[in-house]
């Protein structure tokens, strides 16, 4: 027999907020529900405190897996859904007591496919509420029913999965091969926020927060964010929802909104970026920003949020680029053999510049391999540098010349270094 409502939890290593999420679901004033609790792989007693829930409630299910994120979680719970409707809440969140029922009500009633609603922010070190997700920002009353037309200045607004409560035979029409969230990246929840928002014919809201989202140090999302190489799936998130666009024939209806989406998406990423990423960041963010330099995109309205993005990017360029340049093999041999000055080091250079090269060539294949498996740490070019005109003088350098004209004429440098150094000191002049 189908319940009313199926909840999906994923869940991971959340032992120290999991009974209070569990205990606001089994307290709801709708009893009809199925809750799908999808274990991801935790590695803390999270098992163990589902599985004595279990125990007491059979409406609880249990499904395993191995950890793979947020994403692979929901689509695991998605596909063993068996009941009307289906909410999505987060293992460390918790609801009131009748939010469900209000959500289900609401759409039975409306007969709309999905209804939005609000969230209360919970502050943990600070031990505060934040009230200000209400969906009042759309603009709209209670039981207003509407498409995505009569919202369409706020649709990539509100994104968390908690703001929507889905009819199941709507959401099936949204899986691609039996998922709705892209997997293995971060940012997942967005594509699936924008293509409910769009697909659906039936929108209603209920504005009243119902929802409790905690926010918290060591959340996934948080833990996995401050290590910053997931901040490079954030334009992998924006890309996926251009194709949407694109596929749909929807890029024409929406191209201000999702242009404007980019540069607001775009800038708050690269605010909470680390220093060792925000070159890389900055620099495929700036290709990407590129795509859009057009009449179809950039307009009055549209053109202060470019200005806004690209200034940013460009003030926050990094520098380094002139020890990059001091870290080529060229400028390392041309140093070495100015050091050669007296008559023991002349006699050791053929053996130290041969160990130069060794050295250098290792470092750059420990480099290489490690681009190849971090690509996100892999530096810009060096044009997108501050310092890149300084770094080109140092091209200039007589070490930098020297070590060049060893390396493009190693037989036949030994003869080449007297002119080496004359054109050296008439440029100097």
């Amino acid at each position: 027999m189908k319940s009313k409502v199926a909840i999906i939890i994923p869940v991971y290593n959340v032992e120290q907020y999991l009974r209070q999420c569990l205990d606001s679901l089994l307290s709801q004033t709708l009893k009809s529900l199925q809750i799908l609790c999808v274990n991801d792989g935790s590695t803390d007693k999270s098992l163990n405190i589902l599985e004595e829930y279990a125990n007491k409630d059979k409406r609880i299910q249990i499904l395993n897996k191995e950890n793979g994120g947020q994403g692979s979680a929901r689509n695991l719970g998605i596909a063993y859904v068996n009941a009307e409707c289906v909410y999505f809440v987060d293992s460390d969140d918790w609801l009131e007591i009748d939010a469900l029922e209000k959500f289900y009500t609401l759409l039975q009633k409306s007969n709309a496919d999905i209804v939005l609603s609000g969230a209360t922010i919970y502050y943990q070190l600070l031990e505060k509420y934040d009230t200000k997700f209400l969906s009042t920002c759309y603009n709209k009353q209670d039981e207003e029913i509407c498409d995505f037309k009569a919202i369409q200045s706020k649709i990539f607004t509100r994104i968390a999965p908690f703001f929507k409560f889905y009819r199941f035979s709507f959401l099936q029409t949204l899986l691609e091969n039996g998922k709705l969230y892209p997997e293995n990246i971060l940012f997942e929840d967005i594509l699936p926020h924008i293509k409910s928002l769009l697909l659906a014919k039936k929108i209603t809201f209920l504005n009243q927060n119902k929802y409790f989202y905690r926010v918290r140090e060591n959340s996934t999302m948080t833990s996995q964010y401050s290590r910053n190489a997931g901040i490079f799936d954030s334009l992998v998130a924006v890309k996926q929802i251009e194709e949407f666009l694109l596929t749909h024939h929807l890029m024409d209806t929406l191209k201000k909104e999702f242009f404007i989406f980019v540069c607001e998406h775009t800038q708050y990423h690269f605010n909470r970026c680390s220093k060792t990423f925000k070159p890389s960041f900055a620099q495929k963010a700036k290709e990407y920003l590129a795509t859009f330099d057009n009449p179809y995109f950039i307009d009055e309205k549209t053109q202060p949020y470019k200005e806004k993005i690209l200034k940013t990017l460009d003030l926050n360029k990094p520098t380094g680029a002139t020890q990059r340049i001091k870290n080529h093999l060229a400028y390392k041999l041309g140093q070495e053999m100015l050091k050669a000055k007296s008559p023991l080091k002349i006699l050791k250079l053929p053996f130290t510049l041969i160990k130069t090269i060794q050295t250098h060539k290792f470092e750059s294949k420990v480099l290489k391999t490690l681009y190849k498996s971090h690509p996100q740490l892999k530096p810009p070019a060096l044009e997108h540098y501050a310092d890149y005109k300084e770094a080109l003088k140092v091209k200039e350098h007589l070490s930098y010349c020297l070590g060049e004209a060893m390396l493009k004429n190693p037989l036949t440098f030994v003869f080449k270094i007297a002119f080496i150094y004359r054109d050296y000191k008439r440029k100097r002049l």
